[in-house]
């Protein structure tokens, strides 16, 4: 009788294993934004927590094409299963993309061997200008600004010095007319 209850329990598990799952795949985030270097984090889990146990099952894809028009009217993509490597992890659920590049931008999906949907994930990878060139560049238009400000002052000083030079001129040249017509 051992056999057999070996063999009950082993098409237990395999039931288990096997059994549809009942209710939704949900990831967080559903979008995420880094910059290149940064570690990237998408957890892929069972809204009802029925299934936990079912969390080892999950697999992640990178999508890597969808045709919108077929002849069939469904949408067909194509997707690479991802493994564990130096640069991915998955466990359980959870799928880190470390040191995230350019490349690693893009669409993600998280399934499993049931008939529940797939939820997908966008990652995107961003590349923030370094605020040192932003500041190097506020200061180099100041500089700028206030260098043709100086030249203004300077060149409106020598007008204005020179139009009291011709007012001055102008007095003594009267004052000489005046005087000349005096005598």
């Amino acid at each position: 009788m051992q056999p057999f209850a070996s063999i009950l329990y082993l098409l237990f598990i395999m039931t288990i294993l096997h059994m549809p799952a009942y209710g939704q795949l949900s990831t967080t985030p559903v979008e995420l934004a880094v910059e290149p270097g940064e570690d990237a984090e998408f957890t892929c889990t069972w809204e009802d927590g029925a299934n936990s146990t079912k969390q080892d099952l999950l697999t992640w894809h990178r999508i890597t094409e969808i045709s919108l028009a077929t002849s069939t009217g469904n949408n067909n993509e194509t997707a690479i299963l991802l493994t564990n490597s130096s640069k991915v992890e998955i466990r359980r659920g959870v799928f880190v993309i470390r040191n995230v590049t350019f490349a690693d931008a893009g669409l993600y999906k998280c399934h499993d061997n049931s008939d529940a949907a797939p939820v997908e994930v966008a990652l995107i990878v961003y590349d923030m200008p370094s605020y040192w060139v932003e500041g190097g560049i506020l200061l180099a238009v100041s500089a700028a600004l206030l260098l043709v400000l100086v030249a203004g002052l300077v060149v409106q000083r020598k007008r204005a010095e020179r139009a009291r030079l011709e007012r001055e001129k102008k007095k003594k040249r009267h004052r000489a007319a005046w005087l000349a017509q005096e005598k």
